[in-house]
């Protein structure tokens, strides 16, 4: 699976308001002309063409003033990330563009726009069948804080093992809806194995983890952030390389940030990190970035497989170690 990136289309502007028409000349009538006809008519002829030219004159000041309304209405609209001049004003969405990919025009090489929506993705259900596999049967949610290894979900089948630790107050897991929720959470370490690309952590007040780790091992380990709530990912000890760390495994994952939710992610090493997912675009956010880019790029697998890795840099082209969201 590909990403969705489309160009913008090329920007037309409608006869209707690009075409100035010059208005045909008519030669006066017989009545407008006086006795100095022999002289040219030259007043008569005069007055109609500066009637004429009045109206013409009031046309194009018009359109100017039109075209110029508008390319100051792009310059601030294209700052908050879509370009005015870039849809059909009388289209049947009746809504601006995002900038999904580099746009020709106002390109600014060290911006990062938002994405007009998330990716259609498969496999949205917890684990699956995998190819030579069959079913891996090892979906887990397992949060680490001061009382251990906490198991929030896992796969009946499964044995937790030493994972005896208390799931923390304010923790939740919907299995029909595939949706872990943090109501003001003060937590550690939250990994996440194989529960497909329809999961989402959902945001409930203000939350703390040390690091996010997802796995998608051939089948799907997406993560949608979403909510009204706040979550701030930080690992004071250095004990984590990444703030965010989604493995797709050669599977079609990535991570993914709704308008509402409010991130704020810092990393030893990079704040957030999309690696080996066969969608091209790792990194999906609707509202804002505090800076930087997204970078992606193509490598292998173990299988000789194409798979991407997504960072988010700055201007040195080197990870950032603490990105925000929203």
């Amino acid at each position: 699976m590909g990403s969705t990136y489309k160009r913008d289309p090329e920007f037309g502007v409608p006869e209707e308001f690009g075409g100035i028409v010059t208005p045909e000349y008519i030669r006066p009538t017989d009545e407008f002309r006086t006795t100095d006809e022999m002289n040219g008519d030259h007043w008569e002829i005069k007055k109609q063409k500066k009637k004429g030219g009045f109206i013409s004159m009031l046309k194009r000041s018009s359109i100017a003033a039109f075209v110029a309304v508008a390319v100051v209405a792009n310059l601030v609209y294209s700052s908050f990330g879509f370009d005015l001049l870039g849809f059909d004003l009388f289209s049947e969405e009746g809504s601006p563009i995002f900038f999904e990919e580099p746009h020709d025009h106002h390109f600014d090489p060290d911006r990062d726009y938002p994405d007009g929506a998330f990716p259609e993705l498969d496999n949205q259900d917890p684990n699956g069948t995998v190819e030579e596999y069959g079913a891996v049967d090892e979906e887990y949610i397992l949060l680490d804080g001061e009382n251990g290894h906490a198991v929030v979900y896992m796969n009946p089948s499964r044995d937790p093992g030493d994972r005896q630790g208390t799931v923390p107050e304010g923790v939740s897991y919907d299995r029909d809806t595939n949706t872990l929720t943090l109501n003001n959470v003060d937590g550690g370490h939250l990994d996440v194995n194989l529960m497909g690309n329809g999961f989402k952590l959902k945001l409930v007040g203000k939350n703390t983890l040390r690091s996010i780790t997802v796995w998608g091992f051939h089948y799907g380990g997406s993560m949608l952030i979403t909510g009204r709530g706040q979550l701030t990912v930080s690992d004071p000890d250095g004990e984590y390389e990444y703030g965010i760390l989604l493995n797709a495994e050669s599977s079609g994952s990535v991570l993914m940030i709704d308008s509402r939710a409010k991130v704020d992610i810092y990393g030893e090493q990079a704040a957030v990190k999309v690696s080996g997912s066969t969608v091209a675009q790792g990194i999906w956010y609707l509202s804002s970035m505090s800076e930087g880019r997204r970078q992606f790029y193509g490598t292998s697998d173990s299988e000789g497989n194409t798979v991407y890795d997504t960072d988010i840099v700055g201007t040195d082209g080197e990870p950032l170690t603490h990105v925000k969201f929203g």
